[in-house]
């Protein structure tokens, strides 16, 4: 069984017996906690072949090898610093790895990633909120608004397991914030597919 812990660890532990079978720690950067968005915890992780996958406090998906615990790669997805974070749990569907950034508190253009589970390279990204020209676009009023609207992807349901469109559910888009604009029930975020 593997359980995921606050500050980006991850345990493996024999079911049956509760023995700690490995222990992973994420070297998180002291000075994540002051942009964090939403606390720092974690969602869990995601089991596919012989790896397992989570995401970190710091923008990161990490995969270990499932029995040993040891790190078979590790890639950055932003910049902690600019307040980019994660605590979702990874979804895995038809080899790729997919996960959504948090931070809607923040002044951030969220997005939703998909990683080749192999290997840990991008296959595609898609931002949750509509840039200039997409449709939804018009919707978010005063520029500002659609380049930093958040829309975090935190926690995401698969609506459409098709290979090739899947279908995320996600959410929080932020002129909540009173920075103008409208209501968040008229503002259009997007939903991930690949290309």
């Amino acid at each position: 069984m593997y359980v995921t812990a606050a500050h980006s660890h991850l345990d493996a532990v024999d079911a049956r017996t509760g023995r700690m079978i490995w222990k992973y720690a994420h070297p998180v950067a002291e000075g994540v906690g002051k942009v964090l968005c939403c606390d720092a915890g974690n969602r869990g992780a995601a089991l596919y072949r012989d790896k397992v996958y989570f995401a970190t406090l710091d923008a990161h998906v990490v995969a270990l090898d499932a029995a040993s615990g040891k790190v078979v790669w590790d890639t950055t997805l932003a910049d902690w610093n600019k307040a980019y974070t994660m605590t979702v749990a990874p979804l895995v569907v038809k080899g790729k790895v997919v996960v959504g950034m948090s931070g809607a508190e923040y002044p951030t253009r969220l997005f939703i990633e998909a990683l080749d589970a192999e290997s840990g390279k991008q296959v595609w990204r898609r931002y949750t909120i509509p840039a200039p020209g997409e449709p939804g676009h018009e919707t978010w009023g005063q520029a500002d608004m659609a380049k930093y609207g958040g829309a975090s992807a935190w926690d995401h349901r698969l609506l459409r397991p098709r290979p090739r469109h899947p279908l995320l559910e996600h959410g929080q888009p932020e002129p909540r914030l009173g920075r103008g604009g409208p209501p968040p029930a008229t503002t259009s975020t997007r939903t991930a597919r690949s290309p």
